[in-house]
């Protein structure tokens, strides 16, 4: 009886745990092998996904887990209990049929999987388990939030791919249908919104991801031209969407760079580490009046508060300390 009682409880506690992984697809009809991948494969894809967890740089949550085997029912999933991020030797496969843009294709899917997990999105589930006879939490639950969260795990998730050089942009959308064929899945998935919705929707993604992408790259190119505070307004819209410390430190090294121009030489004889080109305010004399003190103040103020930011994100980030 007591081993009986002790199967019972390993079995609900194994639907439960199931029941809260964060899938790309829920294929009921696909192999429950459960072994692990430990090959090269795994060396290949746990490399990706590293180089994504440090791009993501949020040393506030604890950082997931990666996983591989050769189950045949999520694609990818995100587990919020174990901490831990998965992906099936069949999805890797099917990364791999892309070629040259295989890695960017892994890059794209476990983004994907990262971005539901940092960004919470399993919080509504916790929430309707917990507060079951809540009005409020049904209808929570009826909310199409999934949508969202689909949308911006394709985007955000895809940011976080674009700023370690994986180039994303184009990639889910033929990743979608190779999945869905491969996997022999319905266009109409239960549970899934349907296959032309879920293209749509990663359609309007990828040009949310471009408008990230052309914001990232013009705040570099400005930068390298000595347009500091515009750099700086870049990289602060870039953290309404997206926050990391290293885009909130790129927003305070320009903002103190912009504030730099606010000083003579004869206040600030010495060059900052900081500095992009060291000989841009070595020529030349300004006056200092007292419009430049307030603007470098504020400037100055504004980089501090980003620098704060990347610290509170990751407490051993040497950049924002320097």
């Amino acid at each position: 009886m007591r081993i009986l009682l002790v199967l019972l409880t390993l079995f609900v506690s194994h639907q439960a745990a199931q029941s809260q992984v964060f899938a790309f697809v829920q294929n009921q009809d696909g192999s429950d092998n459960t072994d692990i991948v430990s090959n090269y494969k795994f060396n290949v894809a746990n490399k990706v996904f590293n180089e994504l967890l440090r791009a993501r740089g949020d040393y506030r949550m604890q950082a997931p887990t990666f996983i591989m085997n050769k189950r045949e029912r999520f694609v990818a999933w995100m587990d919020p209990d174990l901490v831990q991020i998965g992906l099936e030797e069949k999805a890797y496969n099917i990364c791999i049929s892309f070629g040259r843009d295989s890695l960017n294709a892994l890059a794209a899917l476990l983004s994907h999987e990262l971005t539901h997990y940092y960004e919470k999105h399993d919080w509504n589930r916790h929430f309707v388990r917990e507060n079951e006879t809540i009005e409020t939490s049904r209808q929570l639950e009826r909310l199409e939030e999934g949508l969202k969260h689909e949308a911006q795990a394709d985007y955000l998730g895809g940011f976080v791919a674009y700023s370690v050089g994986y180039n994303t942009y184009g990639i889910m959308p033929e990743l979608l249908k190779k999945i869905y064929q491969s996997y022999r899945l319905p266009e109409n998935l239960p549970g899934y919104p349907v296959l032309s919705d879920r293209l749509s929707m990663v359609d309007g993604a990828m040009a949310r991801l471009k408008e990230l992408s052309v914001m990232f790259e013009t705040s570099h190119l400005l930068s390298i031209l000595g347009r500091y505070n515009e750099a700086a307004i870049y990289h602060r819209s870039i953290l309404q969407s997206f926050q990391s410390r290293e885009i909130y430190n790129n927003a305070g090294v320009n903002a103190t760079l912009a504030a730099l121009e606010f000083f003579g030489p004869r206040e600030l004889p010495f060059t900052f580490p900081l500095e992009l080109d060291p000989k841009s305010r070595l020529t030349g004399s300004k006056s200092v009046d007292a419009d430049h003190q307030a603007k470098r103040k504020v400037l100055l103020q504004a980089a501090v508060q980003q620098f704060d930011q990347a610290l509170s994100l990751d407490d051993n980030y040497l950049a924002g300390y320097l």
